[in-house]
């Protein structure tokens, strides 16, 4: 079973500790588009490319747009 909300409140709570994680924001962006929420996905990708975008490849980047 894919327990999305958890993995929400998981990664939320790791980024209560550090809010600048941009491999969190990814992971919590890839997790808000498997619940189909695009909005709240492309606001986690954009700011992970803003925070690192070195640390980001291709593919990756190509989800934040």
């Amino acid at each position: 079973m894919q327990d999305f909300k958890g993995a929400l409140a998981d990664i939320d709570q790791g980024l209560e500790i550090n809010s600048k994680n941009h491999q969190a924001h990814f992971s919590r962006g890839l997790t808000e588009t498997m619940m189909n929420d695009w909005e709240g996905a492309k606001t986690d990708f954009t700011y992970a490319v803003e925070l690192d975008r070195e640390w980001l490849n291709e593919r990756q980047i190509s989800y934040a747009y």
